[in-house]
């Protein structure tokens, strides 16, 4: 089951993710690389699909300035921020055992 949530980074900034849901306390969010967003041209829907099936949930988001969050700049530093605040959110929703997996196309 996938769930759209809105949240904020530290900047107030309005960010954009997906939470497939599996039947455990882990959780794995996906990170995207500058020119991407949080489908990645379907690779994280779909491996996020495959986790759900073996009860492992997933998070994908979009950084700032990509995909369907705030278009504001990105940077490094903002990534961080977007990142740090994905992660706080899934430790908020109940997730304690939480996974990082980031992927950049060439």
């Amino acid at each position: 089951m996938e769930k759209v949530i809105t949240y904020t980074n530290s900047d107030g900034d309005e960010l954009n993710g997906v939470l497939t849901k599996g039947d455990t306390s882990k959780c794995v969010i996906f990170t995207h690389g500058f020119l991407s967003d949080k489908d990645e041209n379907t690779l994280y829907s779909s491996l996020a699909e495959t986790l759900a099936r073996h009860d492992i949930s997933s998070f994908r988001f979009d950084f700032r300035g990509c995909g369907e969050s705030e278009d504001v700049p990105l940077s490094f530093a903002g990534m961080k921020d977007d990142l740090s605040a994905s992660v706080s959110l899934i430790q908020t929703v109940g997730y304690d055992e939480i996974y990082l997996l980031g992927h950049r196309r060439r």
